[in-house]
């Protein structure tokens, strides 16, 4: 049996976590996100996103750097 295991171990996180997919290169809804955590005190390294970070048109770069921020 071949068993493939693509989890990612995150450790322990303390505190609040938010959890967030399919900004779609839409640089808005990341600093949406981002003022969202802000406002709930959660820190940037509990913020987690699930994935659909680009897509066509918008700011595919800016959004892709400021996730990776």
């Amino acid at each position: 049996m071949l068993r493939v295991d693509h989890g990612l171990d995150l450790g322990e996180l303390g505190g609040p976590i938010l959890v967030f997919g399919g900004p779609y290169s839409k640089l808005q809804a990341i600093r949406a996100m981002r003022f969202e955590a802000a406002r709930c005190a959660i820190p940037l390294g509990n913020c987690l996103c699930t994935g659909d970070v680009v897509t066509y048109c918008a700011d595919p770069a800016e959004t892709v750097a400021k996730i990776r921020d």
